[in-house]
């Protein structure tokens, strides 16, 4: 839900930007999981687990992702999830640089993704990708879209409608 908490301190003209970044945003957009842990762990009140995942969302299993560079087992099973969760929502929702896709589709490119994603977490995430409604054109994910009994209705579809409203603030 908190993941992304640190866009709060990225500027609306980059996150909303309707086309490709500059080399200079994306260095301002790759601070956000930085941002989001120094916002968590100043609160005081978030276990290092919460802060792990804050900080790490965007790290691959190939060492590909960012901000630390981590791979394979330096990255924890909880941060594996919320990374596939949160590459999932961002590709079924609408944003100013691109339209949705599919839930198949978003599933597919996870996929794609090859030795970036864990493979046993994509497995058991294939029944919640499919099963997903879709959303309103141009509307974010909602509660309701997934089964009530899946993981993403508590983590994956809030978290970009909560950070919306936190970075409009």
């Amino acid at each position: 839900l908190l993941h992304d908490i640190g866009k709060v301190r990225i500027p609306l003209s980059i996150l909303d930007k309707p086309g490709a970044l500059s080399a200079e945003e994306r260095v301002q957009i790759n601070k956000h999981p930085g941002y989001g842990a120094e916002i968590l762990r100043r609160d005081g009140q978030f276990n290092d687990e919460v802060v792990d995942i804050t900080l790490h969302h965007h790290e691959l299993l190939d060492g590909s992702g960012y901000p630390d560079g981590l791979s394979g087992d330096q990255i924890t099973d909880p941060v594996r999830i919320i990374t596939v969760v949160d590459i999932y929502s961002a590709l079924i929702d609408n944003r100013a640089y691109r339209d949705a896709v599919t839930p198949g589709e978003a599933y597919q490119i996870l996929l794609d993704m090859g030795a970036k994603l864990d493979r046993d977490i994509l497995g058991a995430f294939e029944t919640i990708a499919l099963t997903t409604r879709d959303p309103q054109p141009g509307m974010p994910p909602r509660l309701g879209q997934w089964p009530l009994n899946s993981p993403i209705a508590s983590v994956g579809c809030v978290s970009d409608s909560v950070t919306h409203h936190f970075r409009r603030l």
